[in-house]
């Protein structure tokens, strides 16, 4: 998929509103430890956050962007058009682009925030991951526009209305993979920080039962592509922070605490990182020794050739 020199360690940010800023957390830990991340891969939310990340201007700087991209207004402004379009389905009435919520407000911030940034021009390598609306394949997204892709990976079904990119319509990274682990598959270590959608307790309503069912769809898949990565001989590190308090979705007050226990949680696993770094890049070194030998063999043969 990937042809060119594999990066050396890359951060993987997965799905969950406001608590994928615990993936700036990571990173601030992992660059006080000298270990910079040289990709960053983000779904929904967390490609917003890592997309802050990838400016390279710090774990700080990431932080207030952050603030001031992620607050309950993005999803205050409702579309009146919905509920009829929504009764009225079967007389025509509802399409592709359907949506509860006007997407105009996350999108000037977006725009705002990152302007005509192109992905494949920005300082630290970035993948945005999202959904193809059609087929429900994941579509990852390395170059091109920054807004687009970010608006595209964060357009939530029903929520907010699909994102057409490249003439095609996509929606939120969650819906194909939560913890796009594998779109990292070129890099020697892979640090990943993805938690698992919080399910309803009490159920009384049909939106409750959807939302159980979903967080439930979710968390299954994001733990069954760990899984698949590490089957696959990748070498990844799963960060797991312990909070000890809820987080309300757009909570954006408890940013600062939700940074703080990913941050502890990474620099409890930085031997481990260290470990894996360590030996990737003995095996990169003897397979580089490998091919240089191979090559070495196969220009000596023609001179051999002729001797005879």
């Amino acid at each position: 998929m990937f042809k060119h020199k594999p990066y050396k360690l890359a951060l993987v940010i997965g799905s969950g509103g406001i608590r994928s800023i615990v993936g700036v957390g990571v990173f601030q830990a992992l660059t006080e430890a000298g270990l910079e991340p040289d990709l960053i891969v983000g779904c929904s939310a967390g490609a917003l956050f890592g997309a802050a990340l990838a400016e390279g201007n710090g774990s700080s700087a990431a932080l207030r962007k952050a603030e001031k991209l992620w607050t309950a207004e993005v999803t205050q402004v409702t579309r009146w058009s919905a509920m009829p379009a929504l009764f009225l389905s079967k007389f025509g009435f509802f399409k592709e682009d359907f949506s509860f919520k006007d997407y105009r407000v996350i999108a000037d911030r977006i725009t705002k925030a990152f302007g005509d940034t192109q992905i494949q021009d920005m300082p630290v390598a970035m993948r945005v991951t999202a959904t193809h609306a059609a087929s429900g394949r994941r579509v990852v997204l390395d170059k091109g526009s920054l807004v687009d892709a970010l608006c595209a990976s964060s357009s939530i079904p029903f929520v907010f209305p699909p994102h057409k990119v490249n003439g095609q319509f996509l929606m939120d990274g969650v819906v194909s993979d939560p913890l796009p682990v594998m779109v990292a598959s070129d890099a020697q270590t892979v640090v990943t920080i993805g938690l698992d959608s919080m399910m309803p307790r009490l159920i009384n309503s049909p939106l409750k039962m959807f939302n159980r069912i979903f967080a439930a769809t979710t968390n299954n898949l994001m733990h069954s592509q760990l899984e698949l990565a590490r089957a696959s001989g990748m070498r990844v590190v799963h960060i797991t922070p312990k909070f000890t308090r809820h987080v309300r979705i757009f909570e954006t007050a408890a940013m600062t605490y939700l940074v703080e226990e990913a941050r502890r949680a990474t620099q409890d696993a930085l031997d481990e990182i260290r470990q894996h770094m360590e030996e990737a890049q003995a095996d990169f070194s003897h397979q580089q020794a490998d091919h240089l030998a191979v090559v070495q063999k196969r220009s000596a043969a023609p001179h051999l050739m002729h001797a005879h």
